[in-house]
């Protein structure tokens, strides 16, 4: 699957009245099923609401969203990173800092996919693994991170 038809299934899974716009209050329920405290996640969820939120209506659509986890960081290059790891985190819930086939499907899971198997998660790693280690390192994440975008920068020149 590429990567910008995984973040549409992404936003499909946190837009849970299918309005094609992304709430506070559906972020915000995304999160606790993460594990976050409510009162942390509501918090949160407001300020990246407000982060992604281009167009000033309160919400996040489709666009706004590709373009907040797959920007190339030309507006916003001081918060890349941390950006990235924040969504390495997300991920990584034993926060040993490596990403395993069982974590991603925890993850999936969480998200509505329910039917995603550990044998697809495994294939998921192993697709992105750089050293063969069975798990997914930060570096491996934003390796995979940064060439996405630039895949796609290439494709749209």
């Amino acid at each position: 699957m590429e990567v910008s038809s995984q973040f549409k299934q992404v936003f499909k899974a946190i837009d849970a009245n299918r309005d094609g716009k992304i709430s506070s209050m559906e972020l915000s329920e995304m999160l606790i099923c993460f594990g976050c405290e409510k009162s942390t996640a509501v918090k949160e969820a407001e300020g990246m609401v407000r982060e992604m939120d281009r167009d000033g209506d309160g919400f996040v659509d489709l666009d706004e969203f590709i373009h907040a986890v797959s920007s190339d960081g030309e507006d916003c290059n001081d918060g890349k990173e941390d950006h990235l790891m924040d969504a390495f985190l997300m991920f990584d819930s034993d926060k040993n800092g490596l990403i395993s086939a069982e974590e991603l499907r925890r993850v999936l899971i969480g998200l509505g996919f329910d039917r995603c198997s550990l044998r697809e998660c495994e294939r998921m790693i192993r697709g992105v693994d750089k050293d063969g280690d069975g798990f997914v390192d930060f570096e491996d994440f934003r390796s995979m991170m940064t060439n996405s975008r630039e895949s796609k920068s290439r494709a749209s020149s």
